[in-house]
């Protein structure tokens, strides 16, 4: 939803598989969810040995739904623009976005594409892995500037990037603090010791 209805409407390009999917739309008339697949699966082969069996089911079935929603709603609605403002259009489809990428990642799946190509790098490069998630972002930026010709754009794509990952963010904290136990005893010495 956060793509179909707010972030391929506008053109906007925030990065990743998906970005860089709007990106190549333009170039090659393929639905931007086949060519995410058509991305996405050798990634996915390659990162099968880091990711571990379970993991890569997991980010397959939501590599393919996520695909398959996004060409289906796009179709549905003919890619029409629903909210008018760019900014406000950014920043819904960060929050639907984010919030799907904490959703998957709580249920023990990748998002695909950048993910993996990060986990894979991190340990063949000098960079962390949010430094290299940020560094893909940046140059799938660049190509959807290059291909649009449209330089406000990124600075609507960083809104939309910057939302996205503060949303993570927020879950990821309420999720924590769920998991914060309460220990009331008297022999606290002793519990804090055998937790030591």
């Amino acid at each position: 939803l956060g793509y179909s209805l707010f972030i391929v409407p506008h053109k906007l390009v925030p990065g990743g598989v998906f970005g860089l999917s709007i990106v190549a739309f333009e170039v090659v008339n393929i639905s931007i969810g086949t060519i995410a697949l058509i991305i996405n699966i050798p990634l996915l082969i390659w990162g099968t040995k880091i990711l571990g069996k379970a993991t890569v089911f997991k980010t397959a079935v939501f590599m393919i739904a996520s695909s398959f929603f996004l060409d289906s709603i796009g179709l549905i609605t003919q890619k029409a623009i629903i909210i008018d403002d760019i900014l406000v259009s950014g920043i819904f489809g960060g929050l639907l976005v984010g919030s799907s990428i904490f959703i998957v990642k709580s249920g023990g799946a990748t998002t695909g594409g950048s993910d993996i190509v990060a986990r894979i790098l991190v340990n063949k490069v000098n960079l962390q892995f949010n430094q290299l998630l940020l560094l893909m972002d940046a140059i799938v930026i660049i190509l959807g500037i290059i291909t649009f010709k449209d330089y406000t754009m990124a600075a609507y794509c960083l809104i939309t990037i910057v939302t996205t990952s503060k949303t993570i963010g927020h879950y990821s904290k309420q999720n924590e603090q769920s998991r914060t136990v309460l220990i009331f005893s008297e022999d606290n010495k002793l519990i804090q010791k055998a937790i030591n």
